[in-house]
């Protein structure tokens, strides 16, 4: 008998459970699972990710550098560190993630700002993204998106008795959001404002805003996109190339076309891990902006599909469904992954 249920007086409701029939499944065992399926889809794509640069890099990193483990084993840094700061983060009671979404936010904002000033920022391919620390370089943007997401989160968690309020759903998040993406958009990065937009739209549509205002967010969002791509020419430029890449096959639409070739050869189960022949220098950036070519290339439409599969997972266990009734609980909220919501203690 249940401790609240011994305080109501009332006995609890037992039932004989029938030869092979299963317990229905905790709480506890559900979200058990919530947990395994978005680490092991997270692991899953780190270590495709690790063999698909390997593969797509090795050719254009020895041309250039005479190593063609170069970029991998700057990859598998990267993947260290980011497996460590997942161990830490994912201990961290929720308390401490609201304590420091508001500096977070400051440090990533100030950071921002010190990438455009001059002899701060490096510049490369027309962008002033990065700042240099002695071997190590780093990119504000990408701290920014964590904390724009905790700050997000932070406040959504205290408002959301008030969150078909539009006036206390947009502020302050829009105006922050606002100041973030004008800093990135200053670098110049349109790809990273959009991700970030889009980043706060998912967390609204998890905590359960009016669907109403969220269609009235994203046209109004999708319209100054189109502008902003509009009047910069090179945006414009690369647009059209994607909508029609055979208008200009020797210039802005070369790198479109040569990835378009690389899916096509893959056919379904692909030519082969490491026997992509675009990666011999044909597809520009092919371990970066265009390794997805490469994957539908060597692994064929099956890869494809199971990345597109692992990322599906991960997106949809981490950010949970939409909740139409939320749970109170004592002065704080939680999304729960499993699609409910759940109490903190």
């Amino acid at each position: 008998m249940s401790t609240a249920t011994a305080a109501r007086g009332k006995p609890a409701r037992l039932r004989l459970v029938e030869p092979g029939e299963r317990a229905p499944r905790t709480r506890a065992e559900r979200n058990d699972r919530v947990v395994t399926l978005l680490v092991g889809s997270t692991a899953a794509l780190t270590l495709l990710g690790l063999i698909m640069v390997l593969s797509a890099s090795s050719v254009g990193a020895y041309a250039r550098f005479g190593s063609s483990f170069l970029f991998f084993n700057r990859q598998v840094l990267y993947a260290v560190v980011g497996s460590l700061a997942m161990a830490v983060t994912m201990r961290m009671h929720h308390r401490a993630w609201r304590r420091l979404c508001v500096p977070m936010l400051l440090v990533s904002v100030a950071l921002l700002a010190l990438v455009l000033l001059p002899g701060f920022g490096t510049v490369a391919g027309g962008s002033a993204r990065w700042i240099e620390l002695g071997p190590v370089t780093i990119q504000p943007s990408e701290f920014a998106k964590l904390a724009v997401i905790a700050f997000g989160a932070a406040l959504l968690s205290r408002r959301w008795e008030r969150i078909h309020d539009l006036r206390q759903l947009a502020l302050p998040l829009l105006p922050v959001v606002g100041v973030v993406c004008g800093l990135i958009l200053l670098q110049p990065d349109l790809g990273t404002a959009i991700i970030v937009v889009a980043s706060v739209f998912v967390l609204l549509l998890a905590a359960g805003a009016r669907m109403r205002h969220l269609l009235v967010g994203a046209a109004a969002t999708s319209t100054l996109g189109l502008g902003l791509i509009y009047v910069e020419g090179y945006r414009w430029s690369r647009f059209m190339s994607f909508l029609n890449p055979w208008a200009d096959p020797q210039g802005n639409g070369y790198q479109v076309i040569q990835s378009l070739i690389a899916l096509t050869s893959g056919g379904v189960f692909g030519v082969g891990l490491g026997a992509s022949r675009q990666k011999w220098q044909y597809v520009p950036n092919a371990h970066t902006d265009f390794i997805y070519s490469i994957i539908g290339e060597e692994l064929g439409l099956v890869g494809m599909l199971l990345v597109l599969a692992l990322s599906g997972c991960s997106s949809t266990r981490a950010s949970g469904w939409r909740s139409p009734r939320p749970t109170p609980s004592r002065g704080c909220w939680r999304r729960g992954s499993s699609g409910g919501s759940a109490r903190r203690r």
